[in-house]
């Protein structure tokens, strides 16, 4: 409940968007069957049914995920948030938003994929701060303005294996470091433009990022992006710029062999769909 991750980030416009059926076939063990075969998804859901104390379901779970897995754009949070939404509509379930979000959180924190992520996004969007590490409920959020006007750029390279970083003490302690001297930075300013620079800050203390990656940051930079950092954790970036400059900013990546993606800051946590 307590387990967590304080840092700054932003809600994307794009997402997964789940499809669950439900069956049940009898005083039995679960069956979770997800075309996707994502582990977190899977663990996020069997937690949902022994809280809500449900054996004998066969649950088929569909999803659409529009960003892409492994970058550290949040997908696996995202994926596990929208299933357990999904699953607790399907079933009736009258829990409040903070107990349904809590089973993706745990799943977060059993598979080591996330820290903190679920608790940032699971109730509204935007840019902003986790200031106190935890569960939903728990974990403290700080919403940021958000200019009208900025945009997403994103690149990615490779992924990488979360699951090393997160449980090697020298980078944890590498990343509580600095982590705090940029929450200490945002939270003087409040502002998205100085998320934006710590993030910066950040990625080179860090240390993650390959001289590929450094290259297509400091590229979009000069063509006139506000700031470019590493996705954490993942060998991409992402990188924000005023709509005026996103033709250059574009323009700029040509010719690299690599996918250019481009995202609107989100302004809404996990919903349901009903058919």
């Amino acid at each position: 409940m307590h387990a967590g991750a304080t840092g700054g980030g932003y809600t994307l416009d794009a997402g997964v968007t789940t499809y669950v059926s439900i069956e049940m076939t009898g005083p039995k063990s679960n069956s979770i069957i997800d075309d996707n075969d994502a582990k977190t998804t899977q663990t996020a859901v069997r937690v949902l049914l022994e809280r809500a104390g449900i054996s004998g379901a066969t649950v088929r779970i569909r999803q659409k995920v529009q960003v892409p897995v492994g970058y550290g754009f949040g997908a696996s949070a995202a994926a596990s948030l929208s299933a357990v939404f999904a699953v607790s509509s399907a079933l009736g379930l009258e829990w409040r938003r903070e107990e349904i979000a809590l089973c993706a959180h745990m799943a977060e924190i059993q598979c080591s994929t996330g820290l903190g992520t679920v608790s940032a996004i699971y109730k509204e969007g935007g840019a902003g701060l986790i200031t106190k590490p935890g569960a939903p409920g728990i974990a403290e959020f700080v919403k940021l303005g958000k200019p009208r006007d900025i945009k997403i750029v994103a690149v990615c390279l490779s992924p990488m294996e979360k699951k090393k970083i997160i449980l090697s003490k020298n980078m944890r302690n590498k990343i509580n470091s600095y982590g705090r001297k940029c929450l200490q930075r945002v939270l003087e300013k409040k502002t998205i433009e100085e998320l934006a620079l710590a993030g910066e800050y950040f990625t080179e203390k860090v240390g993650l990022a390959t001289q590929e990656l450094k290259k297509l940051m400091k590229r979009t930079r000069e063509a006139g992006a506000l700031s470019a950092s590493q996705n954490m954790i993942g060998q991409a970036m992402h990188a924000l710029v005023y709509v005026d400059k996103i033709r250059k900013v574009k323009r700029s990546l040509e010719g690299l062999n690599i996918q250019t993606m481009e995202f609107g800051i989100g302004e809404t946590g996990a919903r349901i769909f009903r058919a």
